[in-house]
């Protein structure tokens, strides 16, 4: 199954200007590209960008570093690393120095893409900005809750960080403070958790994305990964 969709970007970034999502290491018609296989029956997947591998044999919930890719429209192919079988496809209109992630998920007979705009910014001292990302092929059907808070507060005092995602989609960036380290989910509107679990606190400043996917293999227990879009 092959999904496709284009990442349209409404403004073109000058070279020099102000980039909104604070990527400064500019390279001559480059963009930075990174992939995070999330693919839960996949051990291995390779991406490549017209024809050719740009990041090769990356293993399932290991985000690759990110590496410089011509700017403009660009053809990203997903292989399966062990035979090269085309998982699928997707195709995204890169912009000089930003930075984007191509997020594999589902399964590898039922491929669901998504590629993000990574900020750049730091978040103000005190907090993080989270990012959150439904994955989870077993509850596809159905949009998932955040809720960020202190490991103690209960949960139907609390309002959502992020509400009703839907399969597929990424949030917006929200920042909340380093202390909300008890991360817990739900289906859209109700109170029970199908994830919760208590982090270490980020460092001051982070930017994350939180990736909620099935199990190695696929199905329950939903999983969540923290990937750093930017670290002190």
């Amino acid at each position: 199954m092959t999904s496709r969709h284009s990442l349209v970007v409404l403004a073109a970034l000058a070279l020099g200007a102000c980039d909104p999502t604070g990527n400064t290491n500019i390279s001559s018609d480059a963009a930075n590209v990174r992939l995070a296989n999330f693919l839960a029956d996949t051990p291995a997947v390779t991406l490549n960008v017209s024809g050719l591998p740009l990041h090769s044999n990356v293993a399932f919930g290991q985000p690759t570093i990110y590496k410089l890719v011509s700017t403009n429209t660009q053809a990203l192919d997903l292989t399966r690393t062990s035979d090269a079988l085309a998982i699928g496809s997707d195709s995204a209109t890169l912009i000089l120095g930003r930075h984007y992630t191509f997020y594999a998920l589902g399964i590898a007979s039922a491929f669901k893409s998504k590629i993000t705009t990574d900020d750049t910014v730091f978040a103000a001292a005190g907090s993080v900005k989270v990012r959150f990302l439904h994955g989870v092929r077993a509850r596809s059907a159905n949009g998932i809750d955040l809720y960020l808070s202190l490991p103690g507060d209960s949960l139907d005092l609390l309002t959502p960080i992020v509400p009703s995602l839907a399969y597929g989609s990424a949030s917006a960036y929200v920042p909340v403070d380093t202390s909300l380290t008890r991360v817990r989910l739900t289906l859209t509107g109700q109170l029970t958790t199908i994830y919760d679990s208590t982090f270490a606190a980020s460092a001051d400043s982070t930017v994350v994305t939180l990736v909620a996917t099935d199990k190695i293999g696929g199905g329950a227990p939903v999983r969540l990964q923290v990937v750093v879009d930017k670290a002190p």
